[in-house]
């Protein structure tokens, strides 16, 4: 991961967030999927874009290896902040860069009381509207974006209080979400 940092040597002055993909093991330590991503159906990390990062975080805290300038301008995180590492996403795309590696470098054990967890969502016919996660995704949609909403004014206002030239564009982005 550190490696893959020194890889954006030439923007080493702005902030930087990498991540990586995990595999998902089960209590005993047994693959149960080598993807993360993919056992969770997001979308690339790696072309995930600011109007769809500001409502569905693609980054794992546990994968993230930042800079102290990413470190800088996202702290103190903002108590409307549902998740340490969507904020640091959010933090690297509009005032710097990350990098995602699309291998897993680390191990996501998931058990019966993972406080968030891996859930595996069918991706389409008629199983996946009565798959019970996508129930419960569904029925905390309105908290999700009114939470997802928050955030984004939050960030606004980071922007406001920095001396870091942000784009035009993701300033309208925001504003528009």
């Amino acid at each position: 991961m550190l490696d893959s940092l020194k890889e954006f040597a030439a923007f080493k002055d702005n902030p930087l967030l990498g991540f990586s993909d995990l595999t998902v093991v089960n209590e005993q330590g047994e693959t149960v999927s080598t993807s993360f991503a993919n056992y969770q159906g997001l979308p690339d990390p790696q072309t995930q874009p600011l109007e769809r990062l500001l409502y569905q975080n693609v980054v794992t805290g546990c994968t993230c290896c930042f800079n102290r300038q990413l470190l800088e301008i996202a702290c103190p995180i903002p108590k409307e902040v549902v998740m340490h590492d969507h904020w640091l996403a959010l933090c690297a795309s509009v005032f710097g860069h990350s990098h995602y590696i699309d291998e897993p470098l680390v191990k996501y054990r998931q058990h019966g009381k993972n406080v968030v967890g891996a859930k595996r969502i069918p991706k389409s016919g008629i199983s996946a509207l009565l798959d019970p996660a996508f129930l419960k995704t569904l029925s905390i949609f309105p908290w999700h974006l009114a939470q997802s909403i928050e955030q984004a004014k939050a960030l606004l206002d980071r922007i406001e209080l920095s001396n870091v030239a942000v784009a035009k564009g993701d300033v309208n982005t925001i504003k528009a979400f």
